[in-house]
């Protein structure tokens, strides 16, 4: 698929679709996994990767024996795919259930990064994005370790986001309980390997 191609508008309720990149920076600032697809010999495939971004440019990394490394060292189209669910839309009729999100579509190329620096600077901010103030707190890959790892930066050629939001659509019922259960996204008490004292970084996460 070529770049003069791409349609990046949203058709199904287009009054939720939003295409500034401050709304597209804001998604990815929240979240750090996502779904990238790209297409092999007429094959669709959707993997599930980390990822993080400075700004307008996104990160992601691979093992250069996986079958996107390829996909990304070509040039090829990918597509990436970020979604935060916000809460469950409940109607007295089944048919206006819904979920309120956020969520950002993204078509771009690949560029490959090499230098043992750049990398580096990538897993900084990946481990921190994670856990901020982990990578200070890490035993750092060496560089027989890094030339091991493929890491490219994204090249955004377009994009989409779309969010819902409130209840859900239409008349309602009376007698039947309608409303909204929000979802969030929190961290667990941590299960630890040995008995070393929990990180303050950690703890200022379950708070």
């Amino acid at each position: 698929m070529s770049e003069d191609k791409i349609d990046n508008k949203v058709k199904r309720y287009p009054s939720r679709a939003k295409y500034s990149l401050q709304d597209l920076i804001k998604i990815l600032n929240s979240n750090f996994a996502c779904n990238v697809g790209f297409t092999i010999n007429q094959i669709t495939y959707i993997d599930p990767m980390i990822y993080v971004n400075e700004n307008e440019s996104i990160f992601l990394h691979c093992s250069p024996e996986s079958r996107i490394f390829n996909v990304l060292t070509s040039g090829s189209l990918i597509t990436i795919e970020v979604l935060n669910i916000k809460g469950i839309v409940l109607h007295s009729r089944i048919s206006n259930n819904s979920l309120n999100y956020e969520s950002a579509i993204i078509y771009g190329t690949a560029q490959e990064i090499k230098s043992y620096e750049e990398k580096m600077q990538v897993f900084n901010l990946l481990t921190n994005r994670i856990i901020e103030g982990r990578w200070n707190d890490s035993e750092k890959p060496t560089q027989n370790e890094l030339s091991k790892v493929a890491v490219f930066r994204i090249n955004i050629k377009e994009f989409s986001v779309k969010i819902r939001e409130g209840f859900g659509l239409d008349k309602t019922n009376n007698t039947i309980w309608e409303g909204i259960i929000p979802v969030e996204f929190k961290f667990g008490k941590p299960i630890p390997v040995k008995d070393i004292p929990l990180p303050e970084y950690i703890k200022n996460k379950l708070i």
